[in-house]
C-alpha cells in the first residue's frame, strides 16, 4: 500500500527524475513573485507553467516541460512554475492580469508583459514550446 501511494505521489508531482525543479525553475508562490516574473518578461521571453499537483494530465505536462528544459539546455527560455492549488492567489492574479482564462495544466509564453502564446492540457509539449519560442524570440537586427 505504501509503495502504491509513493508511486501515485510521484505520478501526480511529475515523476521523480526530470522534475522541472531540477532545472532551476523558479516557483511563483507569492504575488510579489508574480510581479517580478512579469517584470522579467520585459527583457526577454519566458514561460509560465501552471500545474495542478493532483491531476494526472498536469503530471504528464510537467514531464514534458522538464524534457523541454533538459533538451534545450542554455537555449531554453526561463520557465516559472505555479502550483495552482497551493498558490491559488498567484494563479488567479495571472489569469486576471493577462486576461487569459485559467486552465491547468497551462503554459504561457510572455514577453514585454503580455501573452504571446499559450497552450493547455495535451498541447503542453516540448515541440509546441520550441515552436512558439522560435516564432516569437527577438532576432538580432542589422
Amino acid at each position: 500500500m505504501f509503495r502504491m501511494l509513493r508511486w501515485l505521489e510521484g505520478l501526480l508531482a511529475g515523476g521523480a527524475p526530470g522534475l522541472v525543479e531540477t532545472y532551476g525553475v523558479e516557483e511563483l508562490r507569492l504575488i510579489d513573485d508574480w510581479t517580478a516574473c512579469l517584470a522579467a518578461s520585459k527583457a526577454s521571453p519566458l514561460f509560465v507553467f501552471k500545474h495542478s499537483t493532483v491531476c494526472p494530465t498536469s503530471a504528464a505536462a510537467h514531464r514534458r516541460v522538464a524534457r523541454y528544459l533538459e533538451e534545450g539546455g542554455a537555449d531554453s527560455a526561463p520557465v516559472y512554475l505555479v502550483r495552482v492549488i497551493e498558490s491559488r492567489a498567484v494563479s488567479n492574479a495571472i489569469a486576471r492580469d493577462l486576461d487569459v482564462r485559467h486552465q491547468s495544466p497551462q503554459i504561457l509564453l510572455l514577453h514585454a508583459g503580455r501573452v504571446l502564446w499559450n497552450a493547455s492540457h495535451g498541447g503542453v509539449t516540448e515541440n509546441a514550446m520550441n515552436t512558439a519560442l522560435a516564432a516569437h524570440r527577438p532576432t538580432g537586427g542589422t
